[in-house]
């Protein structure tokens, strides 16, 4: 049980909660990665304004934002759409669809991230704005532990070898 004061529900009633809660132009991160853990991914719903959702309606929703306009740099929306997009290869159902353009969209954009790391193995605290080490210890540290955690979880064992996400483990190592 989930106890909130003497309120006790389940994890089933926290799901019914985020289905119902889904709006369309908000920050839907949190919740896609976790009705993609407990929903089958061509599960359909309907909120509580009565609109019809899917986690494939989420991912488009979460594709329609701007990655680096949102908090931590758009890393949160990033390992949602990863999740999604990885939870359905591990049910092995085809990747067609919303899901085919977040797959295109994350291999283009992991690229994106290792050309914009800085020589030291740190991002920018703006995150993917640009290279420079701008901002101090604790910014750096921010921008570059969002981004390895994404990359980290995106990343195959193989690509995971690449020097730059070495050096990036590393240099996140020393600066904590």
């Amino acid at each position: 049980p989930l106890r909130v004061g003497d309120d006790a529900r389940t994890v089933a009633d926290l799901v019914e909660f985020e289905k119902r809660s889904c709006r369309s132009g908000e920050d839907n991160s949190f919740r896609l990665i976790g009705l993609a853990r407990y929903l089958q991914s061509d599960e359909t719903w309907q909120n509580d304004l009565g609109e019809t959702w899917s986690i494939e309606r989420l991912v488009e929703e979460e594709l329609a934002r701007p990655t680096q306009a949102e908090p931590a740099g758009g890393t949160f929306r990033l390992l949602a759409l990863s999740y999604a997009t990885d939870r359905r290869m591990k049910r092995e159902e085809s990747i067609d669809g919303q899901f085919e353009r977040a797959k295109k969209h994350l291999d283009e954009f992991a690229q994106f991230a290792l050309d914009v790391q800085n020589p030291d193995g740190t991002w920018h605290p703006e995150f993917f704005a640009f290279q420079g080490n701008a901002g101090d210890t604790v910014a750096q540290l921010r921008s570059t532990g969002h981004i390895l955690r994404w990359l980290v979880f995106r990343l195959s064992d193989e690509q995971l070898r690449d020097p730059r996400v070495v050096r990036g483990v590393t240099r996140l190592t020393q600066l904590l």
